[in-house]
């Protein structure tokens, strides 16, 4: 039914930079996710990027 050699729970910064290189390596990568792609700081800010601001 579903044939992924990776699969990542979430789609933050991580998980996209992880996804990105096995997909470039000819894995089949699957990203899961409840909300937007990207994560939460990419999103809706973290306290990191509000305090770059």
């Amino acid at each position: 039914m579903y044939d992924f050699d990776v699969v990542f729970i979430g789609s933050g910064h991580s998980c996209w930079h992880g996804a990105l290189t096995l997909t470039q390596a000819g894995k089949k990568v699957a990203l899961v996710d409840f909300d937007l792609t990207g994560g939460t700081c990419t999103n809706y800010g973290c306290d990191a990027k509000i305090l770059l601001d």
